[in-house]
């Protein structure tokens, strides 16, 4: 039986396996009511990731997903995997993703540009401090937690890819399956120098020494 967590649960229909335990939080009680809602079998719990109101060695997967870049300070980010190493179990993994800082979109998103997409709500979320895949790895290490993996993710241009998806829930299905094809090559960018450049997150894979 796996026992997972994630940070920060969707509200849509997750794909929960049997066998698989899946446990997810979200900061805001309504999200994790909705997401209980919708997924028979989740256990949805609302809580702040740092500080997690589970016993150590809870979990023998963490995955979260451009959640830590909400907070306002490199600190907080540190904070929370303290807690996400502490419920891991020895030997679990953790899959995290950042926002880039290094790619041109997202720095222009979160810093000069991110006063004038509040205003006219591109951005009506929370927008936090983030690392570089130097700095996730150093905070990673600080955790606890040895990486294994680090790369840059998401290398479509996500802006037009949210636009098109609204209008391909609409099509059949063959188109949607086109699209989601087409999406998928971009992935291919992950293997080029220019990395850091087009992704927009930065992604890591730690492991918990079993020791």
């Amino acid at each position: 039986t796996r026992h997972p967590l994630v940070t920060g649960v969707q509200t849509c229909a997750l794909p929960i396996s049997k066998g698989v335990h899946l446990t997810g939080i979200d900061v805001a009680p309504a999200i994790v009511a909705e997401a209980a809602s919708r997924n028979q079998g989740l256990q949805a719990v609302a809580a702040d990731v740092r500080s997690l109101p589970f016993a150590e060695a809870s979990f023998d997967l963490v995955f979260s997903g451009s959640t830590l870049d909400h907070f306002e300070s490199a600190g907080d980010i540190q904070a929370a995997l303290g807690e996400l190493s502490r419920v891991l179990r020895p030997g679990g993994t953790l899959i995290l993703t950042l926002d880039n800082p290094a790619n041109p979109l997202v720095w222009l998103r979160n810093g000069p540009l991110l006063g004038l997409f509040r205003r006219i709500g591109i951005v009506p979320y929370q927008v936090g401090a983030t690392l570089g895949p130097r700095g996730v790895e150093k905070a990673v290490r600080a955790a606890g937690l040895d990486p294994i993996e680090t790369t840059a993710v998401l290398h479509c241009p996500r802006v037009l890819a949210v636009a098109v998806a609204g209008v391909m829930q609409h099509v059949r299905r063959s188109w949607q399956r086109a699209f989601m094809r087409h999406l998928d090559s971009w992935e291919s960018l992950e293997r080029w120098p220019t990395r850091w450049l087009t992704g927009h997150y930065v992604a890591v894979c730690a492991t918990k020494s079993s020791a």
